[in-house]
Protein backbone atom coordinates (compact mmCIF):
# COMPACT_ATOMS: atom_id res chain seq x y z
CA UNK A 1 0.00 0.00 0.00
CA UNK A 2 2.79 2.45 0.91
CA UNK A 3 4.60 1.64 -2.34
CA UNK A 4 1.48 2.33 -4.38
CA UNK A 5 0.99 5.60 -2.53
CA UNK A 6 4.51 6.85 -3.36
CA UNK A 7 4.20 5.70 -6.94
CA UNK A 8 0.99 7.72 -7.25
CA UNK A 9 2.60 10.81 -5.77
CA UNK A 10 5.59 10.56 -8.13
CA UNK A 11 3.30 10.16 -11.16
CA UNK A 12 1.25 13.21 -10.19
CA UNK A 13 4.40 15.27 -9.61
CA UNK A 14 5.77 14.32 -13.02
CA UNK A 15 2.47 15.18 -14.68
CA UNK A 16 2.41 18.54 -12.92
CA UNK A 17 5.97 19.23 -14.08
CA UNK A 18 5.11 18.29 -17.66
CA UNK A 19 2.07 20.56 -17.62
CA UNK A 20 4.07 23.43 -16.20
CA UNK A 21 6.79 23.07 -18.84
CA UNK A 22 4.19 23.21 -21.60
CA UNK A 23 2.01 25.97 -20.28
CA UNK A 24 4.61 28.46 -19.13
CA UNK A 25 6.32 28.61 -22.50
CA UNK A 26 7.80 32.08 -23.20
CA UNK A 27 6.38 31.87 -26.73
CA UNK A 28 2.80 32.07 -25.46
CA UNK A 29 0.72 34.95 -26.83
CA UNK A 30 -1.98 37.02 -25.16
CA UNK A 31 -4.62 35.88 -27.59
CA UNK A 32 -3.76 32.32 -26.60
CA UNK A 33 -4.17 33.23 -22.94
CA UNK A 34 -7.56 34.85 -23.47
CA UNK A 35 -8.99 31.97 -25.42
CA UNK A 36 -8.13 29.16 -23.05
CA UNK A 37 -8.97 30.99 -19.83
CA UNK A 38 -12.37 31.98 -21.11
CA UNK A 39 -13.22 28.66 -22.65
CA UNK A 40 -12.36 25.01 -22.75
CA UNK A 41 -8.74 24.35 -23.72
CA UNK A 42 -8.45 25.59 -27.28
CA UNK A 43 -7.35 23.29 -30.01
CA UNK A 44 -4.88 25.52 -31.83
CA UNK A 45 -1.72 27.48 -31.11
CA UNK A 46 -3.61 30.66 -30.30
CA UNK A 47 -5.43 29.09 -27.40
CA UNK A 48 -2.67 27.26 -25.62
CA UNK A 49 -1.37 29.92 -23.26
CA UNK A 50 -4.63 31.39 -22.05
CA UNK A 51 -5.55 28.18 -20.29
CA UNK A 52 -2.39 26.99 -18.64
CA UNK A 53 -3.38 25.62 -15.23
CA UNK A 54 -2.29 26.98 -11.91
CA UNK A 55 -0.06 24.72 -9.87
CA UNK A 56 -1.24 24.26 -6.32
CA UNK A 57 -0.67 21.98 -3.40
CA UNK A 58 -4.10 20.47 -3.03
CA UNK A 59 -5.67 17.39 -1.44
CA UNK A 60 -4.89 14.05 -2.98
CA UNK A 61 -6.94 10.96 -2.23
CA UNK A 62 -4.51 9.99 0.54
CA UNK A 63 -4.71 13.44 2.12
CA UNK A 64 -8.49 13.31 2.15
CA UNK A 65 -8.14 10.06 4.06
CA UNK A 66 -5.98 11.75 6.66
CA UNK A 67 -2.46 10.78 5.59
CA UNK A 68 0.38 13.23 5.23
CA UNK A 69 1.08 12.69 1.52
CA UNK A 70 0.89 15.76 -0.73
CA UNK A 71 1.14 16.36 -4.46
CA UNK A 72 1.45 19.26 -6.89
CA UNK A 73 -1.38 19.19 -9.38
CA UNK A 74 -2.72 21.35 -12.20
CA UNK A 75 -6.20 22.78 -11.98
CA UNK A 76 -8.28 22.29 -15.10
CA UNK A 77 -9.02 25.70 -16.69
CA UNK A 78 -12.65 26.63 -16.40
CA UNK A 79 -14.79 29.46 -17.70
CA UNK A 80 -14.42 32.45 -15.42
CA UNK A 81 -17.95 32.70 -14.04
CA UNK A 82 -18.43 33.52 -10.39
CA UNK A 83 -20.23 30.71 -8.53
CA UNK A 84 -23.61 31.28 -6.97
CA UNK A 85 -22.55 29.77 -3.63
CA UNK A 86 -19.46 29.78 -1.49
CA UNK A 87 -18.88 33.51 -1.66
CA UNK A 88 -16.11 35.16 0.31
CA UNK A 89 -18.62 36.73 2.69
CA UNK A 90 -19.64 33.39 4.18
CA UNK A 91 -21.85 31.53 1.71
CA UNK A 92 -22.06 27.75 1.37
CA UNK A 93 -18.68 26.06 1.84
CA UNK A 94 -16.69 25.15 -1.24
CA UNK A 95 -16.01 21.52 -1.97
CA UNK A 96 -12.75 20.19 -0.62
CA UNK A 97 -11.27 19.12 -3.94
CA UNK A 98 -9.50 20.63 -6.93
CA UNK A 99 -12.66 22.04 -8.50
CA UNK A 100 -13.77 23.48 -5.17
CA UNK A 101 -10.44 25.22 -4.65
CA UNK A 102 -10.59 26.69 -8.14
CA UNK A 103 -14.14 27.87 -7.50
CA UNK A 104 -13.15 29.39 -4.17
CA UNK A 105 -10.35 31.43 -5.74
CA UNK A 106 -12.64 32.66 -8.50
CA UNK A 107 -15.15 33.79 -5.90
CA UNK A 108 -12.38 35.75 -4.14
CA UNK A 109 -11.09 37.49 -7.26
CA UNK A 110 -13.44 40.53 -7.25
CA UNK A 111 -12.16 41.53 -3.80
CA UNK A 112 -8.56 40.67 -4.72
CA UNK A 113 -8.91 42.84 -7.83
CA UNK A 114 -10.24 45.65 -5.65
CA UNK A 115 -7.17 45.38 -3.41
CA UNK A 116 -4.94 45.70 -6.46
CA UNK A 117 -6.84 48.51 -8.15
CA UNK A 118 -6.78 50.62 -4.99
CA UNK A 119 -3.02 50.15 -4.74
CA UNK A 120 -2.53 51.07 -8.39
CA UNK A 121 -3.93 54.50 -7.51
CA UNK A 122 -1.02 54.91 -5.09
CA UNK A 123 1.66 53.09 -7.08
CA UNK A 124 0.71 52.77 -10.77
CA UNK A 125 3.65 50.47 -11.53
CA UNK A 126 2.95 47.95 -8.76
CA UNK A 127 3.10 44.40 -10.02
CA UNK A 128 4.68 41.03 -9.48
CA UNK A 129 3.97 37.46 -8.47
CA UNK A 130 3.04 36.03 -5.12
CA UNK A 131 2.23 32.59 -3.77
CA UNK A 132 -0.52 32.52 -1.19
CA UNK A 133 -0.21 29.72 1.36
CA UNK A 134 -3.08 28.85 3.63
CA UNK A 135 -4.18 25.97 5.80
CA UNK A 136 -7.70 24.57 5.78
CA UNK A 137 -8.76 22.90 9.01
CA UNK A 138 -11.91 22.41 11.06
CA UNK A 139 -12.91 22.84 14.68
CA UNK A 140 -16.32 21.20 14.50
CA UNK A 141 -16.09 18.74 11.60
CA UNK A 142 -18.86 20.67 9.84
CA UNK A 143 -16.99 23.47 8.05
CA UNK A 144 -13.41 23.95 6.95
CA UNK A 145 -11.90 27.31 7.79
CA UNK A 146 -8.79 29.02 6.47
CA UNK A 147 -5.99 29.57 8.96
CA UNK A 148 -2.26 30.34 8.93
CA UNK A 149 -2.54 32.53 5.85
CA UNK A 150 0.80 33.79 4.57
CA UNK A 151 2.82 34.75 1.54
CA UNK A 152 5.06 31.93 0.34
CA UNK A 153 8.57 32.09 -1.05
CA UNK A 154 7.46 34.49 -3.80
CA UNK A 155 5.95 37.84 -2.82
CA UNK A 156 5.59 41.45 -3.91
CA UNK A 157 7.19 42.96 -0.78
CA UNK A 158 4.31 45.32 -0.11
CA UNK A 159 3.08 44.28 3.31
CA UNK A 160 -0.17 46.27 3.27
CA UNK A 161 -1.10 45.16 -0.25
CA UNK A 162 -0.30 41.54 0.50
CA UNK A 163 -2.23 41.82 3.77
CA UNK A 164 -5.30 43.00 1.87
CA UNK A 165 -5.19 39.88 -0.29
CA UNK A 166 -4.54 37.58 2.65
CA UNK A 167 -7.55 38.99 4.47
CA UNK A 168 -9.74 38.09 1.48
CA UNK A 169 -8.37 34.55 1.37
CA UNK A 170 -8.89 34.11 5.10
CA UNK A 171 -12.66 34.53 4.65
CA UNK A 172 -13.00 31.51 2.34
CA UNK A 173 -14.94 28.52 3.64
CA UNK A 174 -14.65 24.88 2.61
CA UNK A 175 -16.03 21.50 3.45
CA UNK A 176 -14.03 20.11 6.38
CA UNK A 177 -10.85 18.22 5.52
CA UNK A 178 -11.07 14.64 6.69
CA UNK A 179 -8.94 13.74 9.69
CA UNK A 180 -6.96 16.92 10.02
CA UNK A 181 -5.87 19.83 7.89
CA UNK A 182 -4.60 20.66 4.43
CA UNK A 183 -2.11 23.32 3.30
CA UNK A 184 -2.56 24.94 -0.10
CA UNK A 185 -0.16 27.08 -2.13
CA UNK A 186 -1.86 29.16 -4.81
CA UNK A 187 -0.07 31.43 -7.33
CA UNK A 188 -1.23 34.94 -8.13
CA UNK A 189 0.29 37.50 -10.48
CA UNK A 190 -0.33 41.21 -11.02
CA UNK A 191 0.63 43.31 -14.04
CA UNK A 192 0.48 47.10 -14.02
CA UNK A 193 -1.35 48.26 -17.17
CA UNK A 194 1.28 49.20 -19.78
CA UNK A 195 1.02 52.34 -21.87
CA UNK A 196 0.17 51.48 -25.49
CA UNK A 197 2.05 53.05 -28.40
CA UNK A 198 0.44 56.25 -29.58
CA UNK A 199 -0.56 54.71 -32.90
CA UNK A 200 -2.65 52.12 -31.04
CA UNK A 201 -4.87 54.58 -29.21
CA UNK A 202 -7.41 54.76 -32.04
CA UNK A 203 -7.23 50.99 -32.50
CA UNK A 204 -8.11 50.41 -28.85
CA UNK A 205 -10.98 52.86 -29.11
CA UNK A 206 -12.44 50.70 -31.87
CA UNK A 207 -11.46 47.37 -30.32
CA UNK A 208 -14.97 46.37 -29.32
CA UNK A 209 -16.42 47.12 -32.74
CA UNK A 210 -13.54 45.31 -34.43
CA UNK A 211 -14.24 42.25 -32.29
CA UNK A 212 -17.86 42.32 -33.40
CA UNK A 213 -16.93 42.73 -37.06
CA UNK A 214 -14.45 39.85 -36.95
CA UNK A 215 -16.86 37.55 -35.11
CA UNK A 216 -19.50 38.15 -37.77
CA UNK A 217 -17.26 37.50 -40.76
CA UNK A 218 -18.56 34.73 -42.97
CA UNK A 219 -15.13 33.09 -42.91
CA UNK A 220 -15.62 32.35 -39.21
CA UNK A 221 -19.15 31.01 -39.52
CA UNK A 222 -17.96 27.43 -39.09
CA UNK A 223 -15.93 28.21 -35.95
CA UNK A 224 -17.55 26.96 -32.74
CA UNK A 225 -18.56 29.51 -30.11
CA UNK A 226 -15.98 28.05 -27.75
CA UNK A 227 -13.22 28.80 -30.27
CA UNK A 228 -14.55 32.06 -31.71
CA UNK A 229 -12.69 34.40 -29.37
CA UNK A 230 -9.48 32.59 -30.28
CA UNK A 231 -10.06 33.21 -33.97
CA UNK A 232 -11.13 36.83 -33.45
CA UNK A 233 -8.07 37.79 -31.43
CA UNK A 234 -5.79 35.94 -33.82
CA UNK A 235 -7.19 37.83 -36.81
CA UNK A 236 -6.88 41.19 -35.05
CA UNK A 237 -3.25 40.48 -34.17
CA UNK A 238 -2.48 39.51 -37.75
CA UNK A 239 -4.13 42.65 -39.09
CA UNK A 240 -2.35 44.90 -36.57
CA UNK A 241 0.99 43.37 -35.48
CA UNK A 242 1.61 46.14 -32.93
CA UNK A 243 -1.60 45.07 -31.23
CA UNK A 244 -0.09 41.66 -30.55
CA UNK A 245 3.02 43.27 -29.05
CA UNK A 246 0.83 45.37 -26.76
CA UNK A 247 -1.37 42.43 -25.79
CA UNK A 248 1.69 40.34 -24.93
CA UNK A 249 2.91 43.13 -22.62
CA UNK A 250 -0.39 43.64 -20.81
CA UNK A 251 -1.07 39.95 -20.26
CA UNK A 252 2.09 37.83 -19.93
CA UNK A 253 1.75 34.07 -19.86
CA UNK A 254 2.34 33.71 -16.12
CA UNK A 255 -1.01 35.28 -15.21
CA UNK A 256 -3.17 32.53 -13.65
CA UNK A 257 -6.45 31.79 -15.47
CA UNK A 258 -8.63 33.21 -12.68
CA UNK A 259 -6.99 36.63 -13.17
CA UNK A 260 -6.70 36.96 -16.92
CA UNK A 261 -10.05 38.40 -17.94
CA UNK A 262 -9.92 41.27 -15.47
CA UNK A 263 -6.21 41.88 -16.13
CA UNK A 264 -7.00 42.29 -19.83
CA UNK A 265 -9.98 44.57 -19.22
CA UNK A 266 -8.07 46.63 -16.63
CA UNK A 267 -5.28 47.36 -19.10
CA UNK A 268 -7.63 48.39 -21.91
CA UNK A 269 -9.55 50.62 -19.50
CA UNK A 270 -6.33 52.30 -18.32
CA UNK A 271 -5.23 52.91 -21.92
CA UNK A 272 -8.57 54.49 -22.80
CA UNK A 273 -8.82 56.51 -19.59
CA UNK A 274 -12.25 55.10 -18.81
CA UNK A 275 -13.90 51.79 -18.06
CA UNK A 276 -13.82 49.52 -21.09
CA UNK A 277 -17.33 48.16 -21.51
CA UNK A 278 -17.60 45.68 -24.35
CA UNK A 279 -20.61 43.33 -24.44
CA UNK A 280 -19.10 41.63 -27.48
CA UNK A 281 -15.99 40.66 -25.54
CA UNK A 282 -18.07 39.39 -22.63
CA UNK A 283 -20.18 37.26 -24.99
CA UNK A 284 -17.14 35.85 -26.77
CA UNK A 285 -15.51 35.12 -23.42
CA UNK A 286 -18.53 33.16 -22.28
CA UNK A 287 -18.83 31.30 -25.58
CA UNK A 288 -22.15 32.96 -26.41
CA UNK A 289 -23.36 34.36 -29.74
CA UNK A 290 -23.07 38.09 -30.33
Amino acid sequence: MRLRTWIGVVVVLLLGLAIGMRTFSPTSSVSQLISESAQRPARNALGQAFAHPESVSAPSKNERQGTSASATIGLTPQRLVLPSTGQVDGGAPHRFDRAGLDEAMRSAMPEIDLCYEEWLKIQPTLGGRMNVRFTINTDDGVEGQVSHVSVGAVGINKIAFEGCILSVISALRFEPPLDGEMTVSYPLAFVAPPSPPEELQSELGNLCQRMRNEAQRSELAAVSLDDLLTAVISNLEQQTPSLKVYFDALLPSNIPPVQRKETFKRAISAAMGRAWVCPEFEALWDGKPI
